[in-house]
């Protein structure tokens, strides 16, 4: 079995305080040295600090107390001292091979304390010679090299899409004469537009609650269910008949409506499509319906203007601590509107932008799982590297 041994993580690397490491002023700056967490958020921001740098790299740096651990192959600073920073023992551990074979460990994390020289470091785990950590390293590192090109491909084409929505939103397809107005120059064909006067209606979902009803195959939607430009119905609410019924009257969610999340999380949005779940679902006052009147504007173009002005309705709009996008701001806001025609021909452009992105997301996705599920074959020796 590749002669994979039973070992201890104190075995493996060794651990520094962060004392002499730790950040002084963390009103960080956007350049200089990067001030790290081992959590989600990782780079918290860049310091001018130039004393107490930690450069003996790579390292993995470990949170005391909830496990969560980051490789690092630059040099770095860190805010807290909750952060521990490995190493490995000697020139006969691969310090990569023993990151991917931490971030394998499942690690219950209960009471607010540290783990590492109390639990952690005492772990038992298998591990192979050194040739094989580093042929395993390398495997897990090129998955993560096109993960990261993946990701990079994305926040490119983000970018491009941005520029093109202030491009395309303002000055159209082909219009050489503009005309100013209170929002900017704008083609000379186009017109502004209150939103009320392309819609038959906007309001929100119920100002209350339902009773639930597990598997009653009527959904009480709210804004987490809604991401990546649909309602996702997987842990949706599902609630009682008549519950629904009385809900519906007042929201008639209909093929061709726009869902848009205005409270909380304010901006996701969701073309309501032709299918069985669209006649039994209604929502929460956290979201709003928008009913397009389809002479007049297509939905599509609608979900990227919206989308250009967002932030500044919300600066508009409600001022609570929560914010909101009210509904009679949501109705009175203008936008320019060139004709259907040209509506269609900067929604397809925006199209196909849309699609490459879900494209690319999903390789991301797909990419994760393969190493996840690599991983554990591998950690388990199911699958034998030589």
């Amino acid at each position: 079995m590749n002669n994979w041994h039973k070992v201890k993580i104190k075995d493996l690397i060794d651990y520094e305080r962060p004392d002499e490491f730790i950040v002084k002023n963390v009103n960080y700056s956007d350049h200089g040295c990067p001030v790290l967490t081992a959590n989600k958020s990782f780079i918290l921001g860049y310091t001018n600090e130039i004393d107490g740098i930690y450069s003996k790299i790579p390292a993995i740096i470990f949170d005391d107390f909830t496990t969560d651990c980051k490789y690092v192959d630059f040099p770095f600073k860190v805010k807290s001292s909750a952060i521990k920073i490995l190493r490995e023992k000697n020139s006969s551990i691969d310090l990569r091979f023993v990151f991917e074979l931490m971030k394998s460990i499942h690690f219950s994390v209960g009471n607010h304390k540290r783990y590492y020289i109390s639990e952690y470091q005492n772990l038992d785990v298998d591990v192979p010679p050194y040739l094989i950590q580093k042929k395993i390293s390398d495997i897990l590192l090129t998955l993560d090299e096109v993960t990261q090109k993946t990701d990079q491909i994305i926040q490119k084409t983000e970018v491009l899409k941005k520029g093109l929505m202030q491009e395309l939103l303002t000055k159209g397809i082909g219009h050489k004469r503009l005309k100013k107005t209170k929002l900017g120059e704008i083609p000379e064909e186009w017109d502004i537009k209150q939103l009320n006067e392309v819609t038959f209606n906007i309001t929100d979902g119920k100002h209350g609650d339902c009773n639930n009803e597990s598997n009653s195959g009527y959904y009480f939607v709210s804004v987490k269910d809604i991401y990546n430009g649909q309602i996702n119905y997987q842990g949706a609410r599902q609630i009682t008949k008549s519950d629904f019924e009385e809900t519906h009257k007042r929201t008639k969610l209909e093929p061709g409506d726009l869902l848009l999340t205005n409270s909380g999380t304010i901006g996701r949005m969701a073309v309501i499509q032709d299918n069985l779940y669209t006649k039994t679902t209604t929502f929460q006052k956290s979201v709003a319906v928008i009913k397009p009147d389809t002479s007049r504007v297509n939905v599509y173009y609608l979900i990227h203007a919206l989308t250009l002005v967002l932030k500044s309705l919300i600066t508009e709009s409600s001022g609570s601590a929560q914010k909101n996008l009210l509904l009679k701001d949501l109705r009175n806001y203008k936008i320019p509107f060139p004709s259907l025609k040209e509506q269609a021909q900067i929604s397809e452009v925006f199209g196909e932008i849309d699609s490459k992105l879900i494209d690319e997301r999903l390789n991301i996705k797909h990419l994760i799982l393969l190493k996840k599920g690599l991983m554990q074959d591998i950690f388990s020796q199911k699958v034998q590297i030589n």
